[in-house]
């Protein structure tokens, strides 16, 4: 999949870029991947957004058992 994300011109290096960082790392929140690198977190939510809409990466929410929102987590799809 690493390789067709790489070959995929509609993407920007950035959105490469963060594919690579989760697809190498599993799972990761927005925090980590601003820790990571210079882009402030609306650019990195930007590039996460395009690669859902791409059907690379899916989005996860956790959450505790009462309901209350802990944190969301990006995975790579395979």
């Amino acid at each position: 999949m690493i390789e067709k994300v790489y070959d995929d011109n509609t993407l920007s290096f950035k959105e490469k870029g963060l594919y690579t960082a989760i697809y190498l790392n599993e799972t990761m929140n927005v925090d980590q991947l601003v820790e990571s690198g210079k882009d402030k977190a609306d650019a990195v939510r930007s590039g996460l957004k395009k690669l859902i809409e791409k059907q690379y990466i899916k989005k996860s929410v956790v959450r505790e058992k009462n309901g209350n929102f802990v944190t969301v987590y990006y995975q790579v799809i395979e």
